[in-house]
């Protein structure tokens, strides 16, 4: 049997219907909105991505529904491994909803801002657990906000207009470099934590090895958040036919 066979006789949509349908009244009644709520929705949109190929509509509306959730409630605290893990998941989630809807900006209500703002700064007091990563789910906030003005500017092209979206850009491109050279330096020096393997198979002939996933995934994160930021700020200076600012 192959894989696509077994996913489909796998996944069990009178059971997948049943579960969307006990989670509509937590979705439409705000006292039963909760973070259990949250994981059940990314739970049921996980499952239908991996093991339902007929890829049907009902994932917009999962993600709708998440981002209903968090508008509300706000995101997960990141003092716990398994939330931190599903704050993760709910901010990857929301921003593809934005791009399905074609939303300008996802995260520019107040109530998302402040909840981000305030769970990290909880976490970096107690002992920093997780708030690297949370910072990094901030960095993703940013980057979409400067998409949004981004695609504004292009519509409506001003002097100003560009100028303030650059200095905004370079703000938080500064923010990844430091980010990098004081989250990410010493683990990537740390030959406990991470070492290189000889890889004929990629680009420069060698590949990182983990000793934690949660290392690796903060390298990716930071460099997948990177590569948008240094674009906006790159296309800025095109605008404004200035030399190109790489971000490092």
């Amino acid at each position: 049997m192959s894989l696509q066979d077994a996913s489909i006789s796998t996944f069990d949509h009178h059971a997948y219907q049943k579960a969307l349908g006990s989670l509509r009244p937590a979705i439409e009644s705000q006292p039963s909105l909760d973070m259990l709520t949250a994981t059940a929705i990314l739970l049921l949109q996980s499952s239908e991505f991996y093991f339902n190929l007929d890829r049907a509509a009902s994932q917009v509306k999962h993600m709708a529904g998440l981002r209903a959730i968090i508008s509300i409630k706000g995101l997960p605290s990141p003092l716990d491994e398994l939330d931190l893990h599903l704050l993760c998941d709910s901010v990857g989630t929301i921003v593809l909803n934005m791009i399905l809807d074609g939303d300008d900006d996802a995260f520019q209500g107040p109530r998302i801002a402040k909840a981000m703002h305030t769970a990290l700064h909880k976490a970096i007091e107690t002992q920093g657990k997780g708030s690297e990563q949370y910072l990094l789910c901030l960095f993703t906030m940013y980057w979409c906000k400067l998409a949004s003005s981004l695609r504004r500017v292009f519509l409506a092209p001003a002097i100003d207009s560009v100028l303030t979206l650059m200095a905004e850009a370079k703000e938080v491109a500064d923010a990844l470099l430091r980010f990098e050279e004081e989250k990410l330096a010493p683990i990537l020096a740390d030959r406990t934590k991470t070492w290189t393997m000889p890889d004929d198979s990629v680009p420069g002939g060698f590949s990182y090895q983990f000793s934690d996933v949660s290392y690796c995934e903060l390298l990716l994160t930071h460099v997948t958040i990177s590569i948008p930021v240094s674009q906006i700020l790159l296309s800025t200076c095109e605008l404004l036919a200035l030399p190109e600012y790489h971000l490092s």
